[in-house]
């Protein structure tokens, strides 16, 4: 009975912190959580940097996963097959690249360009280390947001980094993962992400 609901617990924290997902979210965190902490944007601005950032960082690359499974490309939409994630990578690190570009383009807050670009970088690190070995983008992708709310609105946002370890857990639990691979990834959006928006 315990083993059940552990085992589903993991399945609903990986499902919930989905790579697709977190970039909609922490956009939106970003943009909406504190509108005080960008003074003078509008409502329409924040919404359209938030169509931009949702559209290039998780509507194309869902599109085209779903479309490698509908053609039966791949088994699963969650790419559990290592070799299976390189063209979804690539394909993310251009779109994520252009959304970068457009949000740079029409003069987006530098923490919204800053997430982006984050993306971009450190989805090619992973994309890299995939051709060779099973890296967990799910503790990327989390770590990746999460680092940027802390930036922005200061480190009393800290604890929400205890999610990195947690996604982590469910990971390895779920079998997708073991132990390096999901530090790995939580190592580099963490160190990465932190490193490049001190820099931006």
């Amino acid at each position: 009975m315990i083993l059940n609901l552990c085992d589903r617990m993991a399945e609903v924290i990986s499902r919930v912190f989905n790579p697709l997902i977190n970039p909609v979210i922490a956009f939106a965190v970003l943009l909406f959580g504190a509108p005080g902490v960008t003074p003078g944007m509008t409502w329409g601005a924040r919404m359209f940097y938030f169509a931009i950032a949702t559209i290039f960082s998780s509507v194309i690359i869902f599109a085209y996963v779903s479309y490698l499974k509908h053609k039966k490309v791949i088994n699963s939409t969650e790419l559990i097959v290592r070799e299976h994630r390189i063209n979804p990578l690539t394909l993310g690190v251009l779109s994520y690249a252009m959304g970068f570009f457009f949000l740079t383009l029409f003069g987006a807050p530098s923490i919204v360009r800053g997430l982006m670009f984050c993306y971009v970088t450190n989805t090619i690190v992973v994309l890299l280390i995939t051709r060779r070995w099973k890296i967990s983008i799910h503790t990327t992708a989390i770590a990746n947001p999460l680092v940027a709310i802390v930036v922005h609105f200061g480190w009393m946002m800290a604890p929400i980094l205890v999610l990195v370890p947690i996604v982590g857990l469910a990971r390895v639990k779920m079998k997708r993962h073991d132990e390096w691979q999901v530090a790995a990834g939580g190592l580099i959006g963490v160190v990465m992400t932190a490193v490049q928006l001190y820099f931006f």
